[in-house]
């Protein structure tokens, strides 16, 4: 799918754009493009997966698209591709999901409750902690999360040995909390509906 082109071609900066006529935000846009390129990619993919196990063409997709698609899933690559991921996660569903510990409330909830309990902003590791860990014994809640935790601790410390240009000399609040955007960023997301909204944990 990796040559799937629309006609005539669209850039995919053209759908950030299109965002930024309508809404505004208070971070810089590399971030905000970060962030709004994964859930457009998590929300594509379930369309998609919804398209083909319909068979309906949606009614914004060209049918030169629709036709490729189709041809793409009938594919044997895609045929393997789609039964090995299904043995995996039957062999396995504890590494396919975590499950969200947030409850009813959802990330920004949870990030104003911690704001309000430490009287300042909680970073991002602590936020998805309070969603992603068990009240009860402080375990996560899953292989996935616990594989975030992980890649996280991996790229602060790289980031802590070895600073990127610009971040010498950066002691404030808002320069610490864009570096760690930019850290949180490189992390996997997450496959389903709840796990993306606290991957992403949007601003």
């Amino acid at each position: 799918m990796e040559n799937l082109q629309t006609d005539p071609p669209i850039p995919k900066e053209f759908w950030f754009e299109e965002l930024k006529r309508v809404y505004w935000w208070d971070c810089p846009d590399a971030l905000m493009q970060n962030i709004f390129n994964k859930y457009a990619t998590t929300w594509l993919s379930k369309t998609f997966s919804e398209a083909r196990e319909a068979g309906t063409q949606p009614n914004w997709l060209g049918d030169g698209i629709w036709h490729e698609l189709q041809a793409y899933w009938n594919s044997d690559e895609f045929k393997v591709k789609s039964i090995k991921n299904k043995a995996n996660r039957v062999a396995n569903p504890a590494a396919a999901s975590s499950v969200y510990r947030g409850g009813s409330s959802s990330v920004g909830m949870h990030k104003r409750k911690l704001e309000a309990q430490f009287g300042r902003l909680p970073n991002r590791m602590e936020v998805f902690a309070d969603c992603y860990k068990k009240k009860a014994d402080g375990t996560w809640s899953g292989k996935r999360a616990e594989e975030v935790v992980e890649t996280y601790q991996k790229l602060l410390e790289e980031r802590v040995s070895q600073p990127a240009p610009g971040d010498e000399g950066s002691s404030d609040g808002a320069g610490a909390v864009v570096q760690e955007d930019q850290l949180w960023l490189r992390l996997p997301a997450g496959e389903s509906e709840a796990e993306s909204s606290a991957w992403g944990l949007m601003l």
